[in-house]
Parts: structure tokens; sequence; C-alpha cells
């Protein structure tokens, strides 16, 4: 055990003195050379070394199932937190209960979502000094109350959330958690959530792209899908529609295309730091976007 904690120890050769965790991790010597290893592998074409990659997904989900304390089925590598929460607070039906404090991420989401769906309606809190304590989420639940979202950290005061108390306080609604301020770091009874976003840039020194989020079961039970990337279409998808897509589908019994679908939201490795930008629109032959 003492030489694990050495050579972890070891591994920060970031400039003396760094203190901005919070904001941003610098990236570990192992991170940093199996993003280098990933990319000459991608660079090859090969398809075996694409697959090798990609195969980096299944261990990444397992690596981040070990650290919440969950089953890798609830595992979802994703780009970001906001990724994670918008899916949860989108997909909501009733009322959100959280406070007007929380990270953007959350508050912008569930403002969004509300202004937008008309399935959900954000009912705002106002603790005091901003802490979603166990008391005050008592003193604000109603029969409406469908979930419950809070940051595990406060990101201006470092407050905890004391996810247990919370859950014993809200029953069987659903607890969407914030984590990103306290994965590595905290240690919480992650598994008590029902969906748990975060991000492996700050303290887990893995880079942006790193998103991870996880989804109870209950939370797959009652939220409605709002990425495209679903491991099964729909009968009568426009997608279905297209004969070529039908014939490649009725071409292979291990839905491969659905597949592929959905690892195109996926960030092939929680190590990686490689951003994926949209392209720009093709111009048009008189020089305008098409």
């Amino acid at each position: 055990m003492t030489g694990d904690i050495t050579a972890y120890i070891e591994s920060f050769d970031s400039e003396p003195g760094y203190l901005d965790w919070a904001a941003f991790g610098p990236l570990s010597p192992v991170v940093r050379s199996e993003v280098h290893a990933d990319a000459e592998l991608l660079g090859t074409g090969r398809r075996s070394s694409v697959d090798l990659v990609n195969e980096h997904v299944d261990q990444s989900r397992t690596h981040a199932a070990s650290v919440l304390g969950v089953p890798a089925e609830q595992i979802v590598i994703q780009p970001s937190t906001s990724h994670g929460l918008q899916q949860a607070i989108y997909g909501l039906s009733g009322t959100l209960l959280l406070s007007r404090a929380e990270y953007p991420a959350l508050t912008i989401a569930a403002a969004r979502a509300e202004a937008a769906l008309g399935t959900l309606r954000a009912a705002w809190l106002e603790p005091e000094h901003g802490f979603m304590t166990p008391d005050a989420v008592r003193d604000a639940l109603t029969d409406e109350v469908t979930a419950v979202a809070v940051s595990l950290v406060d990101f201006r005061t470092g407050y905890r959330a004391d996810l247990g108390a919370l859950r014993d306080v809200i029953g069987d609604r659903l607890l969407i958690v914030d984590a990103i301020q306290g994965l590595g770091v905290v240690d919480a009874d992650y598994g008590v959530a029902d969906v748990v976003c975060a991000n492996g840039y700050k303290w887990l020194r893995a880079g942006r792209g790193t998103g991870v989020a996880s989804y109870s079961q209950r939370a797959v039970d009652r939220l409605a899908p709002c990425s495209p990337a679903t491991p099964e279409l729909p009968t009568g998808c426009p997608w279905m529609r297209c004969p070529s897509h039908r014939r490649m589908l009725g071409r292979s019994s291990s839905r491969r295309p659905i597949r592929s679908l959905r690892r195109a939201w996926e960030v092939p490795s929680t190590r990686s730091t490689m951003s994926v930008w949209p392209r720009s629109p093709r111009p048009s032959r008189r020089g305008r976007p098409a």
C-alpha cells in the first residue's frame, strides 16, 4: 500500500503550488500516455485498432462503476456532466425541486426543460446560505414533487450534501446529483442516488470529455429517453424508412448499426481528452453556406 501511495504522489508532476483542482486538474502522466497511444491507434485507420480503442468504453464503464459503487450496467460514458444532467431533467415529468443557488448546469437545464416541454415544473427552493440540507428539503416537499436535484459539493462554499439523509427525506422520489465537484475526492454514498453525473477533468486528472453518468433502474423506468442514441429504434422511425438502412439492419443479426449510433454519443475512453467538433457547413458553389 505504501508503494502505491508513493507512486501516486510522484505522478503529480505539475507546477509546484498548483491548488486550483476544483476548476481543473492537470492531466496525469498515465492519462497523457494513454491519449497518445489511442491517437496513434486511431491514426492507422485499421479496423482492429479502432475496435481496440472502442473497447475502452466498457473498461471505462467498469472503472467508473467501481468508483461510484454501482453496477457497470448503470454507467454511461458522456462528453460532460451537463449531458447526463440534461438527459435526466429533460426526461422528467412532474415537479423538480432544486435550489436557485445551484450551479447553472442544473438551473439552466431545469428552466429550459420547463419552458420547452411543458411536462416538467421547476419548484425553486431558496434555502439558508444556499445549502440543500435534509431539513430544508423536507420543509419544501409537496405531493407534486417527483424529483430532487442537488450538487454533491456546492461550487461556491464547498458545502457537502448528505445524500443518505436526503434519500431518507424524499422517499421514493428521484434523487439527481451533480457530483463533478466531489468525484474522486469525496467519499459519498452514490448508490442512494438515482442519477449521478460528473466529469473526470477536475480531481481525477483525466481531462476534458471524460463525463460519466449513472442511472438507477428507477431512473430508467421513470425518465423518458431524450437522446437519439437509443439501443433499439421504434417501428416507424424515419431512419427505418430508408430501404438501404432496412436492408443493412436486416443483414445484421447483431444490430451493429444500432450499436454504432449509440457509440457515436459515447466517448471512447474516460481517459481521453480529445473533443469531437462538428464539421463546418460545406460551402455551396455560389460561395455561401449550403
